[in-house]
C-alpha cells in the first residue's frame, strides 16, 4: 500500500506544473415546460419508456419523452392539483390530485379517469406489491389503498398530526411511509396494521421514501439536513448532507445508490450504500429540484419547480474517475482525498467515484486515470 504514495506524489506533482484544469461539459440537461409557470411536482418512469410528471398550478400530467419532448394532458378539475405520479402494474399512469381530493388513472394516451374523492388530501402514491397503489393523505392522518378499478379504502396513522408525505412499497412486500409532523417512519402491511419508528434526530422532518438497492428503506430528513436508511425489522441511521440548509425533497435507487434532490442547496445528490453523500451541481441557479426518478434510458429526470423545467442526469457523465463530490471535474484536493482512501485512512465511500472497477479500492492506476482527468477534463473514463 505504501509504494502507492510516491507515485501519487509525482502525479500531483505533474498536475501543478502543467497548471491545467480542463472545463467540462454539462452533465445536466434541462427542458422547459411549455405551461408557464406550471409549478412541476411528481415524476415517475412510465410502462411507455417516457418520463411522466405533474404539474401542480396548471392540474396537468405531462409525458417527456428520453429526446426531450413534452406533450400535456390536462385533468378533468381545473383546480385538482396534481402532485404524486406512479406506474401501476395495470399499465398506467396513476396520480394523487391533492386540491382535487381524487386518484386520476392516466392511459399513455392521455385519457384521464378519476376516482374519489378521498377523505384528506392525496400527496404521494405508490404501486404495492399487491398490484394496489397506496397514498398518503397529508391533513387525514392516514394511508389510502384503490384498486385498478377504482375502489378506495383508507387506514389511520396511530399518531395523531404525523402529516404522511413519501411512500413506497418496500422490499417486504409492506408499505412504508415518512411521517412529516412526527419524524417518524411509518410501515404498513397490506392489512393496513401500523408500526412507526421514530428516527433519533427529534423534528427530522422525514418527506421522501425509497427502498435501496441493499434491501434497505432510505429517506429524506428535510429538517434535519440528512439523509435516513432504516433496515426492515426497523433499525434507523441518518447520513449528514455536506450543504447546510441544502431542504433534501426527494430520492430514487440508482448505480448502486440512492440519488437526491437539494430543493435549497439546488443540486443533486448521491447517498453511497455506507451513507457517503456527494453532491453534483450543474443545475441553472434557483432551479429548486423537487422529485427524482430512474428512466428507462438510464439518466436521472427531476422536476425543477421554481425554474419550470424538467432537469435530466445521466450517472456515469458526472461520475467520472476521481470526481468524489459529483461536481462533473477533478480537482487536486479530490486528488488528494483518493490517496487518503487508497491508504486506508478513509473508507472508499469518500470517493466512490475514484474506485472506476467497483473492487472496494483505490490503485495507482485509478488515481493516475483521475489526474488525466484533471489535466484533460473528465471524458467519460469511468
Amino acid at each position: 500500500m505504501h509504494r502507492k504514495k510516491p507515485a501519487f506524489h509525482i502525479a500531483c506533482a505533474a498536475v501543478l506544473a502543467a497548471s491545467a484544469s480542463a472545463a467540462v461539459a454539462q452533465s445536466v440537461t434541462e427542458f422547459p415546460i411549455p405551461t408557464a409557470g406550471s409549478a412541476p411536482r411528481g415524476i415517475t418512469s412510465g410502462p411507455d419508456g417516457n418520463v411522466w410528471f405533474t404539474e401542480l398550478n396548471s392540474s396537468q400530467v405531462a409525458r417527456l419523452t428520453p429526446a426531450g419532448i413534452i406533450t400535456e394532458f390536462p385533468l378533468p378539475a381545473a383546480h385538482s392539483g396534481p402532485i404524486g405520479i406512479v406506474a401501476g402494474a395495470d399499465g398506467h399512469l396513476w396520480v394523487a390530485e391533492f386540491d382535487g381530493k381524487r386518484l386520476a388513472r392516466v392511459s399513455t394516451n392521455g385519457e384521464v379517469l378519476e376516482f374519489g374523492p378521498t377523505t384528506g388530501t392525496p400527496f404521494f402514491i405508490t404501486a404495492g406489491a399487491d398490484d394496489n397503489l397506496w397514498f398518503s393523505e397529508l391533513n387525514a392522518n392516514m394511508i389510502g389503498r384503490i384498486t385498478p378499478a377504482g375502489v378506495i379504502t383508507e387506514f389511520p396513522i396511530p399518531t395523531a398530526d404525523s402529516q404522511p408525505i413519501g411512500i413506497t412499497r418496500g422490499p417486504d412486500g409492506n408499505v412504508w411511509f415518512a411521517e412529516f409532523g412526527a419524524a417518524r417512519i411509518g410501515r404498513m402491511t397490506p392489512q393496513g396494521t401500523v408500526r412507526e419508528f421514530s428516527t433519533p434526530t427529534a423534528d427530522s422532518g422525514p418527506r421522501a421514501i425509497a427502498t435501496g438497492g441493499d434491501g434497505n428503506l432510505w429517506f429524506t430528513e428535510e429538517l434535519a439536513n440528512q439523509i435516513g436508511r432504516i433496515t426492515p425489522a426497523g433499525a434507523i441511521t441518518e447520513f449528514p448532507i455536506p450543504s447546510a440548509e441544502s431542504h433534501p425533497r426527494s430520492l430514487v435507487a440508482a448505480d448502486g445508490a440512492l440519488w437526491f434532490t437539494e430543493f435549497v442547496g439546488n443540486q443533486i445528490g448521491r447517498a453511497a450504500a455506507d451513507g457517503t453523500v456527494v453532491e453534483s451541481g450543474g443545475l441553472t441557479e434557483g432551479s429548486g429540484p423537487i422529485d427524482i426518478t430512474m428512466g428507462t434510458d438510464g439518466n436521472l429526470w427531476f422536476t425543477e419547480g421554481p425554474a419550470n423545467r424538467i432537469g435530466r442526469l445521466a450517472p456515469s457523465t458526472a461520475r467520472c474517475v476521481g470526481d468524489c463530490d459529483g461536481s462533473g471535474d477533478v480537482t487536486i484536493d479530490e486528488l488528494l482525498l483518493m490517496v487518503n482512501v487508497a491508504l486506508g485512512d478513509i473508507a472508499v465511500g469518500a470517493c466512490d467515484a475514484g474506485d472506476s472497477n467497483r473492487d472496494g479500492q483505490i490503485t495507482v492506476d485509478e488515481m493516475l486515470i483521475a489526474v488525466n482527468n484533471v489535466l484533460g477534463g473528465c471524458q467519460g473514463s469511468n
